[in-house]
């Protein structure tokens, strides 16, 4: 068991970051537009800021230590190595959060969620409940309001490591960019907070929907061009039975090419003007 106000970061929590923040030694915007630069480090960062690759281990080093020292700080309860190494790459990712106050909304976070109430993590941790804990990792995988596969991943790996387990095991694809948002919306039921828990299934179809959703256009694209075609054939049926109709007036009997040839120029010809028509 460790104890608390160790702010030197875990190997663990080091390498976890490494893998998900991937290293880039110039600046470059994250998905929510934050300057950042290194292993996803984020402070005073300005366009065309380089660093070596020296100096990206240092800084990730500091901001793993503050992230140390903020959950030292918050969790009363004994952690093992792997728990803490855990939420310290959680709260390097997430943030602390804090409260929304005037014109400031707020940020969702480890310790604050915008409400000013405690993460229902830390609460669960603190009140000994570890399994518990464990599984509210799965409900910090939006950004932008939606499920981004790679924090389902690093969710998943977080939750491994705190489990005791090897974090690698929930790897299957490349880094992922930093700060992106972090937890779910704060009014989410207890149903869809139970939902967003379950890492592997919520992972899985959010991955599925992604992959179906050009075929699913595509789908929907045949079904309308399936529509307009018997809505030309309808049309053709219905002028092919007037020509034979008012041929029969003048006592005068078609032959069928001469029929169909009549029903295609006269379907093209109203297509034609329907087109002309939708385009003003």
């Amino acid at each position: 068991m460790t104890t608390t106000l160790r702010a030197a970061p875990p190997p663990a929590a080091l390498d976890l970051a490494r893998h998900f923040e991937g290293l880039s030694r110039t600046a470059y915007r994250c998905p929510v537009g934050v300057w950042t630069i290194g292993y996803g480090h984020t402070r005073a960062v300005t366009p065309g800021d380089t660093v070596t690759t020296e100096q990206a281990e240092r800084l990730l080093v500091g901001d793993l230590a503050e992230a140390a020292l903020v959950v030292d700080g918050a969790v009363t309860v004994p952690l093992t190595d792997g728990e803490r190494a855990a939420l310290i790459d959680f709260v390097f990712n997430v943030g602390p959060g804090r409260p929304r106050k005037g014109k400031d909304p707020g940020k969702d976070g480890f310790v604050r969620l915008r409400s000013g109430k405690p993460s229902t993590l830390l609460r669960k941790l603190n009140a000994g409940d570890a399994e518990g804990a464990a599984a509210e990792f799965g409900a910090w995988i939006y950004g932008g309001g939606r499920v981004l596969p790679g924090l389902v991943r690093r969710r998943r790996a977080e939750e491994l490591l705190f489990r005791g387990a090897d974090w690698r095991r929930a790897l299957d694809d490349g880094p992922m960019a930093q700060r992106v948002e972090p937890a779910a919306p704060s009014g989410a039921t207890g149903a869809v907070r139970a939902a967003a828990g379950t890492l592997a299934i919520g992972g899985s179809l959010g991955v599925v929907a992604e992959t179906l959703a050009p075929v699913l256009q595509v789908t929907q694209q045949v079904q309308d061009l399936a529509e307009q075609a018997q809505g030309v054939a309808a049309q053709a049926q219905g002028v092919s039975a007037g020509i034979q109709g008012l041929a029969g007036l003048f006592g005068w009997a078609p032959s069928p090419a001469v029929a169909v040839l009549a029903t295609g120029l006269v379907v093209t010809l109203a297509l034609l003007w329907r087109e002309r028509r939708s385009r003003g």
